[in-house]
């Protein structure tokens, strides 16, 4: 396990560090030095000046202590391949050649990624990256998963316009989004606030929610006026030209609304009136989605018995609900709708990119099919969301590019992001004592995971429902793995779906910004299931039998239903919701949503 420097900002711009579990990527060899080296070397007259690529490889040659020969033969590749390499005469094109070079030279990830870039090669993901985009699963791939939510989902990227929704949120909404919003830029979360038919009609606290949706958005754009991202700029222009009444009352919001304190659970209570006179309540909360896409749930939970009736009450709900999901654009296609999302001229996006308004038109056209490099060029200059983008990349035969947000939970930060540049100070993380109050201040039950997945923090609605002393962590440390509690026989006796509900949170489902990798939670699981062997054979027949033959499927969060038989006897039903409790601190939040009236009513809502 390698440890990396998570980042942040201290004061007057210097970074600050701390220490932040995640997988490994790579290791380096007894002999490896910094490509640093190399400049020494041709200080020295070392070597040659030659191509940055022949630099590098020499470089790294030497400082591994192998001759060419050796190189060659371990790497599997010709003598007068590698030699014709550092004499700078050729330069491999093929990212796999590169790659087998890795181990021989024993080359740390820095040093192997800019050797792919001195050969101009795509830097392939590893470690962490690779893990995401391993399970990424593509938008047009999820429409089954967001069916089987009963609660109103909504899918949106980077730039807060909707993807996709399930049937529930039409519900809710009285009206087909699909057709009223028909392009993505239209279904702009601030966008659809101020059209009539949601502003003060249906969302009853619009200043409370449109100003929290603010406050986010101000992390990535503290000053409005100070060079904000092109979507926000036409969005804005949009508004004042179709709803200029709204525009002072955003203006007071943007300018009396603080900034979300970064490293809070992005949560918002909201109040809703039907046409027909319901009053319902919702807490939204925003959840990642794809990590790798950058796009995110925003899950609307029913926080009252009525508003589960009402739901319960609609047509078409539950499992096998109708979803919209955004068609995937060919890519020529995809291109030209993100320059006019933006209100771009051809010759506009041209100065933007450093592209000539011939190559523009030609890639809007399909006429010419971009290298890689150029492809990212105009996305970048688009601000094109990162899910478009991987659309793109996706149809031409790329590789695919991890979001903003990935990377800089990864440690590498972009210089210039795709979306938004965020100039907020990145915290060292939440203190324990807030993460404690935040979990405490819910009426759901929540339970709250270390990197170990340890219960970290049972909040007083999760210690009333499980009644469970081993829920309880002690004043000091941390308390018992997840699994001990699941597999215990007390657990398994209170759930009806005891072996649904382990199958779906097996900690193996964790994302490793949480576990690290797999290989941490084997030691206590397999501690956990000797237990369980040695002091209930019940349990652990049990947990046999419904684990026999399970296939782990990629999907694109951890969820469940439980089943669960209340300390009075009364049967109730959560929807279980995994997430990480910030981009910030290694801790994994597990929320327990009462799934129907009858189990709010037992809370008392």
């Amino acid at each position: 396990m390698q440890e990396l420097k998570y980042p942040g900002k201290a004061a007057g711009g210097m970074r600050c560090e701390r220490p932040y579990t995640a997988p490994s990527i790579g290791n380096v060899h007894p002999y490896n030095c910094s490509l640093d080296m190399v400049n020494m070397l041709q200080q020295d007259g070392g070597v040659e000046q030659k191509s940055g690529f022949a630099v590098n490889l020499t470089g790294l040659r030497v400082a591994a202590g192998l001759t060419q020969k050796q190189l060659a033969a371990a790497a599997c590749i010709g003598h007068s391949t590698i030699a014709s390499w550092e004499l700078g005469r050729r330069t491999p094109t093929n990212p796999a050649l590169v790659e087998k070079l890795r181990g021989p030279l024993g080359a740390n990830p820095g040093d192997m990624d800019q050797l792919y870039r001195s050969a101009a090669l795509h830097v392939p993901a590893r470690g962490f990256a690779n893990r995401i985009e391993g399970e990424r699963l593509r938008l047009d791939e999820t429409g089954t998963w967001l069916a089987s939510y009963p609660w109103v989902c909504l899918i949106q990227n980077e730039r807060h316009e909707l993807l996709a929704w399930n049937r529930p949120a039409d519900l809710v909404a009285e009206i087909d989004l699909a057709t009223v919003l028909p392009l993505p830029e239209d279904r702009n979360i601030l966008w659809m606030a101020v059209l009539d038919h949601f502003r003060d009609v249906r969302l009853t606290n619009w200043d409370g929610l449109i100003g929290g949706l603010i406050s986010v958005m101000k992390l990535g754009v503290p000053d409005i006026n100070e060079n904000p991202p092109l979507w926000m700029q036409h969005l804005v222009g949009k508004v004042m030209a179709q709803y200029p009444e709204v525009i002072p009352r955003l203006f007071t919001l943007w300018q009396t609304v603080p900034t979300w304190r970064d490293g809070a659970r992005n949560l918002h209570p909201v109040e809703w009136m039907t046409s027909s006179g319901h009053r319902l309540q919702f807490t939204m909360v925003s959840r990642s989605w794809s990590l790798h896409d950058g796009t995110f749930a925003m899950d609307w939970h029913p926080m009252d018995s009525a508003t589960w009736e009402w739901l319960e009450s609609q047509p078409q709900t539950g499992a096998g609900s109708t979803v919209y999901v955004e068609p995937r654009l060919p890519w020529n296609e995809q291109f030209e709708a993100s320059r006019k999302a933006l209100g771009l001229t051809r010759p506009a996006a041209a100065k933007l990119s450093g592209l000539s308004d011939a190559t523009i038109y030609a890639l809007e056209r399909g006429k010419r099919r971009p290298s890689r490099e150029v492809a990212l060029r105009l996305a970048r200059a688009l601000t094109m969301p990162v899910a478009a983008l991987n659309g793109v990349l996706e149809q031409l035969g790329h590789a695919t590019e991890p979001s903003d947000l990935a990377c800089w939970i990864m440690g590498e930060p972009r210089a210039v992001p795709y979306t938004s540049p965020s100039t907020t100070p990145m915290p060292a993380g939440e203190s324990e004592a807030l993460i404690q109050a935040e979990a405490d201040s819910f009426a759901w039950p929540t339970i709250v995971l270390n990197e170990s997945c340890e219960v970290f923090v049972t909040n007083p609605a999760a210690k009333r429902v499980l009644d469970d002393p081993r829920w309880q962590p002690p004043q000091s440390g941390h308390g018992p793995h997840l699994m001990d509690i699941l597999l215990s026989d007390a657990f398994r006796l209170r759930s009806a779906n005891w072996g649904q509900v382990v199958r779906d949170i097996l900690p193996a489902q964790l994302v490793p910004l949480v576990l690290g990798n797999y290989d941490r939670t084997k030691p206590p699981l397999i501690q956990t299931l000797q237990r369980v062997k040695r002091h209930s054979r019940a349990t652990f027949a049990e947990f046999t039998r419904v684990m026999d033959g399970f296939e782990q499927e990629v999907r694109p969060r951890v969820t469940t239903t439980l089943e669960w038989e209340a300390p009075d006897g009364s049967p109730l039903r959560f929807h279980v919701v995994t997430d990480l409790w910030n981009s910030h601190d290694p801790y994994w939040a597990i929320d327990l949503h009462p799934a129907d009236s009858a189990t709010w009513r037992w809370f008392g809502q």
